[in-house]
């Protein structure tokens, strides 16, 4: 299914089609520190797309060997994340045009000892993954391994 993205400024528009193998309605928030200083948030989320985007007008910044960020050069918006280890491209999910938003059914929760102080996890019900969870940056797919975070 083809979604609309665009940065603050305009100059990304692009349409995008979402990995079709992957359930969307759970969205997965990292409260890693990584995540915190690439969005300048307290976590981050993507959506987990089904081919390598169009990456013209952007600025890429090799994070490590394994991952890089892709900026939009005029407004700075954070618009891709790219995975080596699995080739997954990765939309930031607050670029995605409002009508095309899957409708969220379940928050999963990545990383929040990372954090230090747990993110926006704190803030936000959900379901907590364990600790041995890598992210959805090293896996596209969730694990069946939880616990609640009212536990």
């Amino acid at each position: 299914m083809a979604t609309s993205v665009a940065c603050l400024c305009g100059g990304i528009s692009v349409s995008v089609d979402l990995d079709s193998t992957i359930d969307h309605t759970q969205l997965q928030l990292c409260h890693c520190n990584s995540c915190r200083a690439v969005t300048g948030q307290l976590c981050s989320s993507y959506y987990v797309l089904q081919h390598e985007p169009t990456l013209d007008g952007l600025q890429k910044y090799q994070h490590t060997k394994d991952v890089s960020y892709f900026f939009c050069k005029t407004c700075g918006a954070h618009v891709f994340a790219h995975s080596e280890p699995n080739g997954h491209f990765l939309l930031a999910s607050g670029l995605l045009a409002a009508k095309d938003y899957p409708a969220v059914q379940r928050i999963e929760h990545w990383k929040q000892s990372d954090s230090g102080d747990g993110g926006l996890s704190t803030l936000l019900a959900g379901t907590s993954l364990l600790s041995q969870a890598v992210g959805f940056m090293h896996t596209a797919q969730t694990t069946s391994r939880y616990r609640d975070n009212d536990q």
